[in-house]
């Protein structure tokens, strides 16, 4: 009998919670599956050694996936991002300008804790690793000096892929991670608000200063 009674009570239970998370899955923003569009801004660097951030932009696609009664989701996603810095400094009594511009494509692997507020609005808090390939780029340096060197004021390089090894280049491959936050409006509109923190040395150069990345960046999303 008692077995019997634990039993029911146990069941009683799991049907009261169920009744309770089912509601918030049907009447919230977090109800079924759902895929992405963005495109934003970003301040950024991959030095954070005497270098200025510098604007860049990126924008792809992704998806929304519930779990668990949808209180979390899983969020994978595909994104194309630049990243670079600026820097100035005096070399052989002339100033000297730097400038870094390099071309990502990015595969951020987030989960998120889901909070809708009613039935057309959510907010979402992100976290999880990014995998990022260097796909394209060019490193400039500018210089009075070089006018008499070499017959030009700037000198640009590959940021990847370079014969000189003069030159401080970039490894292909980042690693960090990233942090954000979602705010959906009417269902179907989000903005979102990111900041991903390189944990690797992506410095080609060796005996020169670690470099990594880091990025702050806000986009406007479609959400199907």
């Amino acid at each position: 009998m008692r077995k019997i009674f634990i039993t029911l009570v146990i069941a009683l239970f799991a049907m009261s919670a169920n009744a309770q998370l089912s509601p918030y899955r049907e009447f919230s923003v977090f109800e079924k599956n759902h895929y992405w569009f963005e495109a934003g801004a970003s301040y950024n660097t991959i030095s954070t050694r005497h270098t200025d951030y510098k604007l860049g932009y990126r924008g792809g696609f992704g998806a929304d996936i519930p779990l668990l009664y949808s209180w979390v989701s899983f969020l994978p996603s595909i994104l194309f991002e630049t990243k670079g810095y600026t820097s100035e400094m005096m070399r052989d009594l002339a100033l000297c300008t730097t400038d870094m511009m390099s071309m990502y494509v990015e595969v951020p692997v987030n989960f998120s804790l889901n909070l809708p507020i009613g039935k057309k609005m959510g907010v979402q808090i992100c976290a999880g690793p990014f995998l990022a390939c260097g796909i394209a780029g060019s490193y400039t340096e500018s210089s009075d000096n070089y006018l008499g060197l070499y017959g030009t004021r700037s000198l640009e390089y590959k940021a990847f892929r370079n014969d000189d090894e003069d030159v401080n280049l970039l490894k292909n491959i980042d690693f960090g991670v990233d942090l954000g936050l979602r705010f959906i409006f009417f269902r179907y509109a989000m903005v979102k608000v990111n900041s991903e923190f390189g944990c690797i040395n992506i410095s080609a150069k060796e005996g020169t200063p670690a470099f990594r990345s880091r990025s702050f960046s806000a986009s406007i999303a479609i959400r199907l």
